[in-house]
């Protein structure tokens, strides 16, 4: 695991229908560790709460609208992995630009699982 999240800043399992997580990898330096997520968060609220205090007003509604769960699962229903690039307020670390991973885990009838992941991109836009 630590092998896979070497290159994500964050890293969240996700169930779609409920919106709970964990998180498997969150690193020091970043806006969300500043956040203090923990167990039993919902992840559509803690995603709204990341837009409101570290992403500029013209970006924030579109993060929010990718990123919800509801939009997640409808993606994550027709492909396998889809991603979204955005820019936020410079984190501790000094990066701004990032690329939002979702890959899906697994569905049945009552779940749908997630991973959720979020690198800095800032080498290949600069």
């Amino acid at each position: 695991m630590d092998k896979i999240c070497a290159d994500f800043t964050a890293v969240y399992y996700v169930e779609l229908n409920t919106g709970s997580f964990e998180i498997l990898h969150i690193n020091d330096g970043t806006n969300v560790k500043k956040m203090n997520l923990k167990q039993g968060d919902n992840f559509n609220s803690s995603a709204d709460q990341y837009a409101v205090q570290y992403l500029y007003d013209k970006e924030r509604q579109e993060f929010k609208d990718w990123i919800s769960t509801g939009h997640l699962k409808e993606q994550l229903s027709r492909k396998k992995r889809i991603t979204y690039h955005y820019r936020s307020k410079p984190n501790p670390n000094q990066h701004e630009f990032f690329e939002a991973q979702a890959v899906k885990i697994y569905e049945d009838e009552k779940h749908f699982f997630a991973l959720v992941g979020f690198r800095h991109i800032d080498d290949i836009v600069l």
